[in-house]
């Protein structure tokens, strides 16, 4: 989803790989899609989670751009499980993103996206 200023929102400078701590993420979030603190921070809870997934074989967690996907699609009515798992886990699963997030000698990718579904649904 593009901002009217042709995508270089008010936080576009934040949303580089530099990592955000997860209240700054939530509040990025709030502010830029229009959520209460409280599902925003829910949204960065999944995300952190996701992230801690390198040890389960998946090669990346959830980028704070992912993250004000899901946003978005909350602020347009979608449920933030829902929402999440369109704009996060379909992006990280190793068959749904444009490029495969799993290291070759990590875990099946049924067992990496039985992870991500776990993590999801502890979190929503």
């Amino acid at each position: 989803m593009q901002h009217s200023d042709g995508g270089q929102g008010p936080h576009a400078s934040q949303r580089s790989d530099t990592a955000l701590a997860p209240e700054e993420e939530a509040l990025l979030l709030a502010e830029v899609a229009g959520l209460d603190l409280q599902c925003a921070a829910a949204i960065v809870a999944f995300g952190v989670r996701t992230r801690r997934l390198r040890t389960c074989g998946l090669g990346m967690g959830a980028t704070t751009d992912m993250l004000l996907a899901a946003a978005f699609l909350v602020a347009r009515g979608w449920t933030p499980a829902r929402a999440c798992r369109v704009a996060v886990v379909h992006a990280l699963h190793p068959t749904g993103g444009a490029a495969p997030t799993v290291p070759p000698a990590a875990g099946s990718p049924q067992e990496v996206a039985a992870v991500l579904e776990a993590t999801l649904e502890s979190c929503f």
